[in-house]
Parts: structure tokens; sequence; C-alpha cells
């Protein structure tokens, strides 16, 4: 269901609650062909948990894909994950980068 845009989150639970156009890495952790699949998509965006760790994790991400072609930005929302963000912020990211 990712058409133009993907939204990294780290996990299912976090999917289910976005819908189409998220993808789960299952962690903060991922592989480099769960990257390559990512760099496909001309807009790319990193939204993992608020916590310091998970924050440096997305950036990392974000600077690995940076050289390629499109764009890669990492979003950090104010709640404490996708999971339990408020239906305003859902709403905000769908609407800034799926829409």
């Amino acid at each position: 269901y990712v058409r133009h845009a993907a939204i990294l989150v780290e996990g299912p639970l976090d999917v289910f609650r976005v819908g189409p156009g998220e993808v789960a890495s299952l962690g903060i952790k991922y592989t480099k062909k769960q990257l390559l699949r990512l760099s496909n998509f001309p807009l790319r965006v990193v939204c993992f948990d608020n916590e310091e760790e998970a924050q440096r994790q997305a950036r990392r991400v974000c600077n690995t894909l940076e050289g390629l072609p499109g764009e890669t930005i990492n979003v950090c929302l104010k709640s404490k994950d996708p999971g339990s963000a408020t239906e305003e912020e859902i709403q905000q990211l769908r609407k800034d980068y799926l829409e």
C-alpha cells in the first residue's frame, strides 16, 4: 500500500495506527535490504519513537539514504511513538507526506 512515499516506523502496531503508506523495520535496527527497498521511493520519512536511542538510529537511516535519489526526512512526533500518537498528529503526518 505504499505509493510515492514510505513512512518507516519501528513496529507493526505503529503501521496499524497510521495505515497505508507505512512500513516497519521491526525495531530500531534495520538491514541493508530494508534500506535498499526503502530507497526505491522518492519520498522516505523516518518516524521512530521519540526516545534518544531511537532518534539516533533514525538519523543514521536518514544519513545513509541522503545520498540517493529522492528525499529522506526524519520526523519526531510529540507522542512517544506513532502507535500512541493523537489523531491530530496522525492526520498531520498523513497530510504532510502521504497525500
